[in-house]
């Protein structure tokens, strides 16, 4: 009797300037114990010698060079243009991540068991420490009603200890951008990434459509990755991206009685914010101003042409009471903490 042939995935790598760990990134992916996948770099004009390199050293990564650097919104989506239909999952990976040898076998494995799997997120641990969760992901992403997010392993700045309290298999509202699995046939409804974005929120504007075309996005504790990650907080453009594009998000997908109901109170709660996050919250609303009638226009879109469902299938993922106030205030730190006080949203699989 014949096996099944296991399916195709492309493995596509986003690099700018990042040769040390791209080299590291890509030793440790040809370590994966699964038969058939294809490694891509996309490369964002990087001026460091990395393609160069990895064209010597490992001559059976496919290349795909971009003349400018495009973020990983647009960067990744030049990979994915690129894919053919042989492939029928992709996953997006940054180059400071790696890998258990069994990472891709077990999304796959997961992904096979329900055609309306859409996107699986591995365990993502911390690089430095992989008893700690990563602050990009850790163990699958929720949102509240107002757009901010939280995590299964991290409330805000808070990050937890992974002591195996969230290995079990769980439907999640996003998964993080640094390991992104997806059945590749739903971006014909979906589409890629939203260019607006540039970098930051744009995997969760992707669930948010991922979720509107009435497909599932799961937390797969039983693939495990290690993220090396970031979080500069003195940075100024990255938190107006985040504040921005946070936003935009909620313009783009929410239906209208939704977005009427939740908009004004975020900017309520962005006015409060200042004394802590400075003026970041009011650029990010005068970009969306001048961009409006664009960021109108993407909104159109969603909503005539990929949205399939309506709201309340998946709104029971998103806490009705702001994440800010019940971690400032009230002093709810861990995932826990949530689910006592919201015991009816949570959706095992």
């Amino acid at each position: 009797m014949q096996l099944p042939k296991a399916p195709q995935v492309g493995i596509i790598i986003l690099n700018f300037n990042g040769l040390k760990d791209t080299d590291i990134c890509i030793k440790s992916l040809l370590q994966t114990k699964y038969p058939n996948y294809q490694l891509i770099l996309v490369d964002n004009a990087s001026e460091d010698g990395s393609v160069e390199y990895v064209a010597q050293h490992y001559p059976q990564v496919k290349i795909i060079r971009n003349k400018e650097n495009l973020g990983p919104a647009e960067g990744y989506n030049v990979g994915l243009r690129l894919l053919d239909s042989e492939y029928e999952y992709v996953v997006l990976v940054n180059n400071d991540l790696t890998f258990d040898p069994r990472w891709l076998s077990e999304l796959v494995r997961v992904a096979e068991s329900d055609p309306l799997i859409g996107v699986c997120q591995p365990k993502i641990l911390q690089l430095s420490n992989s008893k700690m969760f990563e602050y990009n992901g850790a163990c699958g992403g929720f949102l509240d009603a107002y757009g901010y997010p939280w995590l299964r392993g991290r409330i805000l700045e808070y990050i937890e200890e992974d002591r195996g309290q969230y290995d079990n298999l769980e439907e999640i509202f996003w998964g993080g951008g640094c390991s992104f699995f997806i059945r590749k046939e739903i971006l014909d409804k979906t589409g890629l990434f939203d260019n607006m974005f540039f970098m930051q929120f744009e995997e969760i504007d992707l669930c948010w459509r991922i979720h509107l075309c009435g497909y599932k996005v799961l937390s797969v504790p039983s693939s495990v990755v290690y993220h090396k990650g970031t979080q500069d907080r003195t940075n100024q453009r990255v938190w107006t991206l985040k504040h921005r594009n946070n936003i935009l998000m909620l313009i783009k997908n929410y239906s209208l009685t939704n977005l009427s109901k939740y908009l004004p109170l975020r900017f309520f709660l962005d006015l409060c914010s200042i004394p802590k996050t400075g003026i970041i919250p009011l650029k990010a609303y005068f970009w969306i101003l001048r961009n409006f009638k664009k960021a109108w226009q993407h909104r159109l879109w969603v909503q005539t042409i990929v949205r399939c469902v309506p709201d309340r299938n998946f709104s029971n993922m998103m806490i009705k009471q702001p994440v800010p106030i019940m971690c400032y205030l009230k002093g709810y730190r861990k995932f826990k903490d949530f689910q006592r006080v919201c015991p009816n949203w949570k959706k095992i699989v």
